[in-house]
């Protein structure tokens, strides 16, 4: 299997964005099957 068009790698990442309202103020890594946040620290 090839590497995902680009279009649909946009559409991917335009859902994750959208599917969560709490992204400020973490650091997040996003996975295929995953979304892990972890809050920065405050100051």
């Amino acid at each position: 299997m090839g590497q995902p068009s680009a279009v649909a790698v946009a559409a991917q990442v335009a859902a994750v964005l959208a599917s969560r309202d709490d992204w400020a103020g973490h650091f997040s890594v996003v996975e295929e099957f995953a979304i892990r946040m972890r809050p920065l620290p405050k100051g």
